[in-house]
């Protein structure tokens, strides 16, 4: 919330997700492992979104839920934060945890529809899901059933 409140006037552009997403920028996670600089991906970081002002808020092993309470009482969405765009990449510790993908999906409609009700004006870019492990919540099915 802090950095969100810091950063919001010249943020055009603000990532919401779980540790691949934070992973982005640093190697330590949620500050539960020491941050080792990453200057190679600052570099890339800087060189894709520079000209957007981006902000990275995504946590390491957030679930949909997680991203959603923040959302609504977290302070996550500071008053003066007003992106362009907000990028979400958010799901995959809900499976990896065992939740249901019909859960997961009803979960993110409702964050989409939190994020669109605060901030109307806002693009909306919903990144898909990324498999964990063997895949073994998908049951023997393929990814596109």
């Amino acid at each position: 919330a802090a950095a969100a409140a810091a950063a919001a006037p010249q943020t055009r552009l603000v990532f919401l997700g779980d540790s691949i997403t934070e992973g982005w920028l640093r190697s330590g996670f949620s500050g539960t492992a020491p941050s080792i600089p990453q200057p190679v991906n600052e570099q890339l970081w800087h060189d894709a979104f520079g000209l957007w002002s981006p902000l990275n808020l995504a946590i390491g092993g957030d679930r949909v839920q997680d991203l959603g309470w923040r959302l609504q009482r977290g302070g996550l969405l500071a008053r003066a934060l007003r992106p362009t765009i907000f990028a979400v990449m958010v799901g995959t510790n809900d499976l990896g945890a065992g939740e249901s993908w019909r859960v997961v999906a009803d979960e993110l409609v409702l964050v989409m529809e939190q994020l669109h009700a605060a901030r109307p004006a806002a693009t909306l870019l919903l990144q898909a899901i990324l498999p964990r492990g063997g895949d073994a919540w998908l049951g023997g099915r393929s990814q596109r059933s």
